[in-house]
């Protein structure tokens, strides 16, 4: 449905769309952790494992019981590997921006007020020009065409590489791996990125909610 309602009018949003998804399948598919590292430099690994409940009755001469979880540490739950890695990607990226924002927005002061709501920003009204600035040129920095995606896709196959014993990249985007009688397909990124995209339209914009 979602694909379907951007389509029309979004057809680079459904590319990443169709782009992130593949790239969570694939690692699913090989039982990898889904790494990414932030424009903060911090690393994430997703890792969302299976687990069993184990339901116990401490005391025989006690009807009560109560329930654990054990969590399967050699088996990923594949559905919520796959389901969860755009919205977290999504939401470590925000994060990173508010970490870049505030470092740039108080580079020249000891104490400045700034309030944040997820991706949304505020400050005193004599600084909101400022603020509008620093925020453009920190979605520029890590959303530009040489920017954030192609090391994610970078940083994603070599994990790939390193992790799995003998495995080797076809042009970049077809994995061959030992003993797997299957060849696996890696998305294109560039399918995603093929479009030069002029940043400094970005900078000079004045469409910017606030």
């Amino acid at each position: 449905m979602l694909r379907g309602n951007l389509k029309g009018k979004y057809a680079k949003l459904v590319s990443l769309f169709n782009y992130l998804l593949a790239v969570a399948e694939v690692c699913t598919k090989l039982d990898l952790t889904i790494p990414w590292v932030l424009p903060t430099g911090l690393e994430v690994r997703q890792s969302y494992l299976t687990n069993t409940e184990v339901r116990l009755r401490p005391f025989i001469y006690y009807k009560n019981t109560f329930s654990i979880r054990v969590i399967n540490q050699d088996k990923f739950n594949k559905d919520k590997q796959i389901r969860a890695f755009m919205p977290n990607l999504i939401h470590s990226l925000d994060a990173a921006s508010l970490a870049l924002l505030t470092k740039s927005f108080n580079a020249n002061e000891k104490v400045c007020s700034i309030y944040t709501v997820h991706d949304c920003f505020a400050v005193t009204a004599d600084r909101i020009p400022e603020l509008m600035e620093n925020l453009k040129n920190v979605y520029t920095d890590i959303y530009s065409e040489n920017g954030y995606l192609k090391k994610l896709d970078e940083g994603i196959r070599y994990h790939i590489k390193t992790s799995i014993s003998g495995s080797t990249f076809i042009d970049d985007y077809t994995i061959i791996i030992p003993n797997l009688n299957e060849v696996i397909k890696f998305p294109d990124v560039r399918s995603v990125t093929s479009e030069i995209f002029d940043t400094e339209c970005l900078k000079k914009s004045c469409y910017l909610v606030i």
